[in-house]
């Protein structure tokens, strides 16, 4: 059984094969089969028929720049919208699902046994969206340089829920960590008072970076996941 380290973020593209004048699947596939990116991993998605066969039905591939940035996949759609999708390979689900249920203030939109889907925006032809994902085979890792940044309404009603230190960047942007260490940025849309909130340190983002560092393993071996 293959084990597979990999950066926790990746971005996913869910486009239409075909679009006349814009980024199709197709030529979103093709860039990334051309350096700088390289492959890094698949994710095989499987069931049984009736005769209790198992077929993939599905393939995702992963492909990376450097292991400090996020990893891209690319996945055609036949029809409807397109999706924008931010993924988390996660080690606890269930306590990464209920943080993340906090800071975006919703219940997830799709539950499967290792997986669950935030829609964090929608408009026409266009979702985007906050994936959770687990599994035994994957070990995943912060990422250096590529940060998850969300507005809330403040980080004061948030701060039960936040098991990391909280580092102010400016007037309403603060940083902190979610429960494995991947990086996030909260944008307060009704900061308390000043007089009111709770004291935290100034810190510019380079400070934060070297405050919460990572290790990064080699990224020579490349992996298939089933």
């Amino acid at each position: 059984m293959d084990i597979v380290n990999t950066p926790a973020l990746s971005i996913m593209l869910f486009l239409l094969e075909e679009r006349h004048g814009e980024l199709s699947a197709e030529a979103a596939l093709t860039t990334l089969k051309k350096p700088p990116f390289r492959f890094h991993h698949k994710i095989e998605l499987s069931s049984k028929n009736c005769r209790g066969q198992i077929k993939t039905v599905a393939r995702q591939d992963f492909y990376i720049t450097s292991p400090e940035y996020p990893l891209v996949s690319v996945c055609p759609v036949h029809y409807g919208k397109e999706h924008l999708r931010f993924n988390i390979f996660v080690k606890n689900f269930a306590k990464m699902m209920a943080f993340y249920r906090n800071i975006l203030g919703q219940d997830v939109q799709s539950l499967k046994p290792g997986f669950c889907l935030f829609n964090v925006y929608s408009q026409p032809g266009l979702d985007i969206q906050l994936a959770l994902k687990h599994s035994d085979r994957i070990i995943p890792r912060p990422v250096k340089s590529g940060f998850l940044h969300f507005k809330v309404k403040n980080v004061q009603e948030l701060e039960p829920f936040l098991c990391q230190q909280i580092k102010r960047l400016g007037d309403n942007e603060l940083v902190t960590c979610d429960p494995e260490g991947n990086i996030i940025i909260l944008e307060e849309m009704e900061p308390v008072c000043t007089d009111n909130r709770t004291d935290i340190d100034d810190m510019d983002l380079d400070d934060v970076c070297s405050m919460f560092s990572v290790d990064f393993a080699d990224e020579t071996d490349r992996k298939s996941v089933v």
